[in-house]
């Protein structure tokens, strides 16, 4: 199936072309999807990529600039945001990039903000 790109502006100033990197990723999930519909029956599909849009996918909180400073991304990077693995062998991933959902989490843990600490603790549940 051919895929239709719009060409909307992108809102990244980098010298990674983010926005064209994203259009590329969609536009093969979206034609490889496509051509296994048609293959099963569906009949052909239309994909449509709207560059702005697809570049919104790669929104990572590096990107946020407020009067020309970057946020402070450092809270991204805890213990607590990570995959830990359950009594049952499946894994959970926790989001404590915000300190109220940090402190909530490992107040549920009963832990203290270390690695080994939330997985001894979540092998418990």
């Amino acid at each position: 199936s051919p895929v239709h790109v719009d060409q909307t502006p992108g809102y990244v100033d980098s010298p990674i072309e983010v926005h064209d990197f994203a259009v590329a990723l969609m536009g093969a999930i979206g034609a490889t999807i496509a051509s296994i519909g048609e293959s099963r029956g569906l009949g052909a599909q239309q994909v449509r990529i709207d560059r702005r849009h697809a570049g919104l996918l790669f929104n990572e909180i590096a990107y946020f600039f407020q009067s020309g400073w970057q946020f402070d991304i450092s809270a991204v990077h805890t213990a607590v945001n990570n995959f830990y693995r359950t009594r049952d062998g499946r894994h959970i991933f926790f989001n404590g990039a915000y300190q109220h959902l940090r402190d909530g989490i490992l107040r549920h843990l009963d832990c203290p903000n270390a690695r080994e600490a939330i997985a001894k603790s979540v092998a418990r549940f």
